[in-house]
C-alpha cells in the first residue's frame, strides 16, 4: 500500500509496539518525531514517548476514514481524491505524511512549528488516540461520547492487514479492546447486547415489517449495510 511505504521506507522508522501502555520501541521516540516534526514533550508522563509511528499511522487511517465518509459525490475533486493524490504523486519520504497531517488532519495553529499530536485526543480520563473506533472518535467531549459508545453496545470492529488496504498492518482484537475500554471507562464491551435484545440479525423471527434498508454503494458504510431483500417487505 501507499502509506505503508512511509512506514517501512527505513530501518529508522520502524518500530514494535506492544500496547499502548508497556510499549517496546526498537527506535528512541525522538526519531520519529523529528522526522514528522511532531510536538515533543520530554515529560516521562506524556501519552506519546513511545509507539509514536503507531500513533501518527492511526490519525492518517481515521483522516482518510473521515475524508471517505465525505466523498460525495465521489469524484477527483473531493478531499478525498486530493488527499489519495499527494499520496500516490509525492515520493515516500516523511515530507508527504507531514504535508498530509497538516492539510487534512485537524489543522494546528497557522503559526505551529510542530504538529500537535495531543490536539487530537478525546475528553477524559486516559484518553488516547487509539480509541474504541479506528475509523476515528474525534476530540474533545464527542470523542470521549463515541469513545464510550465503542466501548459498550456500538463495537466498530475495524483493522488494517496492509494487504487489502494502503496501511500498515494493525489487527483489532476483542481482546485490544476490553483493555482499552476497561482503562479507560472501566466497562466492558457487550457487542451483543442490543443484537440480543432487539433481534437485528432475526428481523422476520422477531415480527419486522415494511423496513427499506436504503444502502448506496458508492457509501463506504454499504459494507457493514444489508444489501438483499429479507422477505417481501424486508427490502
Amino acid at each position: 500500500g501507499v502509506v505503508w511505504e512511509w512506514w517501512v521506507g527505513g530501518d529508522s522508522f520502524r518500530s514494535a509496539v506492544v500496547g499502548e501502555r508497556g510499549v517496546v520501541c526498537t527506535v528512541p521516540p525522538i526519531v520519529p518525531v523529528r522526522a514528522f516534526l511532531l510536538c515533543y514533550s520530554t515529560d516521562s508522563r506524556h501519552p506519546f514517548t513511545c509507539g509514536w509511528i503507531a500513533q501518527v499511522n492511526m490519525v492518517v487511517m481515521y483522516t482518510f476514514a473521515g475524508l471517505n465518509m465525505e466523498n460525495y459525490p465521489p469524484n477527483n475533486g473531493t478531499n478525498l481524491a486530493r488527499a489519495c493524490a499527494r499520496f500516490v504523486d509525492a515520493p515516500p519520504t516523511p515530507a508527504a505524511v507531514r504535508s498530509f497531517l497538516s492539510g487534512y488532519a485537524a489543522v494546528p495553529a497557522a503559526d505551529a512549528t510542530c504538529y500537535n499530536m495531543t490536539a487530537q485526543l478525546p475528553a477524559g480520563r486516559n484518553a488516547t488516540i487509539s480509541s474504541g473506533d479506528w475509523s476515528g472518535v474525534g476530540t474533545g467531549s464527542d470523542g470521549e461520547s463515541w469513545d464510550f459508545e465503542t466501548c459498550t453496545f456500538l463495537v466498530e470492529h475495524v483493522g488494517t492487514n496492509g494487504v487489502t488496504d494502503m496501511f500498515p498492518a494493525r489487527e483489532w482484537t476483542q481482546a485490544w479492546l476490553q483493555q482499552h475500554c476497561a482503562w479507560r471507562f472501566d466497562v466492558v464491551p457487550t457487542p451483543r447486547a442490543l443484537v440480543d435484545a432487539w433481534g437485528f440479525d432475526e428481523l422476520r423471527r422477531v415480527g419486522a415489517s415494511r423496513i427499506i434498508f436504503t444502502n448506496g454503494l458508492n457509501d463506504g458504510w454499504s459494507a457493514g449495510g444489508i444489501t438483499a431483500n429479507l422477505s417481501a417487505d424486508l427490502v
